[in-house]
Order: C-alpha cells, then sequence, then structure tokens
C-alpha cells in the first residue's frame, strides 16, 4: 500500500481550498470528443476513442440469418465446437464452387 505523506488527505489533496474545483467547472466543461481532438489531434483522438472492445470488425461481414437444420446436422457441427457456424458456411461455400 502507498504511503500518503502527511499533508495529503484520503482522496490525494492537500486538504486546502486551492484543491477544490472552480464553481463553473461542470458548466465549462467539454466531452472527450470534443476537447480530445483538440488536445492530441484529431487522428489519435480518433483511435483513442475507437472501442477495443469485443471482436475485431470484419471487412465482409456475414448476413444474418435463419436457416432450419435437420438435428443430425446441427447436432454435428455444434458438438465439433466453437467456430461450427464458420464451419457450415465453408460446407456451403464449397458446394456452390462444386455445382455453382
Amino acid at each position: 500500500m502507498k504511503k500518503r505523506h502527511s499533508s495529503q488527505t484520503a482522496d490525494g489533496g492537500s486538504g486546502d481550498e486551492s484543491d477544490a474545483l472552480p464553481p463553473d467547472f461542470w458548466e465549462r466543461a467539454e466531452p472527450g470528443y470534443i476537447f480530445l481532438p483538440k488536445l492530441l489531434g484529431s487522428k489519435k483522438a480518433e483511435k483513442l476513442m475507437r472501442g477495443k472492445a469485443g471482436r475485431p470488425v470484419e471487412k465482409h461481414p456475414g448476413v444474418r440469418t435463419t436457416i432450419r437444420l435437420a438435428p443430425e446436422v446441427n447436432a454435428y457441427f455444434r458438438k465439433s465446437g466453437k467456430g461450427w457456424q464458420t464451419r457450415i458456411n465453408a460446407v456451403l461455400k464449397q458446394w456452390i464452387a462444386e455445382h455453382g
């Protein structure tokens, strides 16, 4: 645990009124999408604000659809584990290449 200097308060401030925010601080505050480009430049700000969570965005994303499969087909691909829908897609692409 980091030891505090004896003149600091629990929140890290020195305890005197000079550490307090000005009364109009929140009225003047700007959202990140406005002040970050001013502070960092537009390219760096855009990169910083772009979310990194979740799956990466695909160049050619698939189309969301609903398909009915025979129970044995569904069971076969699902038991093969993660990526079973991708494998079904590959089989269908192969069929198109051979019969298309």
